[in-house]
């Protein structure tokens, strides 16, 4: 999704509009076994009755995928003993400064001020 000179809104209509890939195990040093990429595919499906979790099963649904079961059969994810790769650090708990405002970001590509991805950020994700 990244390209060189993008904005915050040209990156988030790029993730609305393309298709995705994962990264590459090989290439990146990290990757998504199959039954994640199902999951997350199913979850970012552009097609509302399509997506994972929006018909009447709601989030059941979702707990029935096959990546969850495999959690769940353990009961490490209901016991919480599954450790998060990053925990943000809250002030209280209607903190929401580990958000950006997007209401602020397209008010300034309206006025013609776009907000440059700083380059150091862009050149992580070049082979995505």
């Amino acid at each position: 999704f990244i390209h060189k000179n993008a904005t915050q809104m040209s990156l988030f209509r790029k993730i609305v509009k393309q298709e995705f890939a994962f990264p590459d195990l090989e290439r990146h040093g990290r990757g998504v076994e199959p039954d994640g990429q199902n999951l997350i595919q199913n979850l970012l499906s552009k097609q509302s009755l399509d997506r994972l979790g929006s018909l009447a099963g709601g989030d059941a649904d979702i707990k029935q995928h096959v990546w969850f079961k495999k959690i769940m059969d353990k009961g490490r994810m209901v016991k919480r003993k599954i450790k998060a790769p990053w925990i943000p650090t809250l002030r209280d708990p209607l903190d929401a400064s580990n958000f950006e405002s997007f209401l602020e970001i397209e008010t300034q590509e309206l006025r013609h001020k776009t907000v440059k991805i700083p380059w150091l950020i862009e050149e992580k994700f070049n082979d995505f």
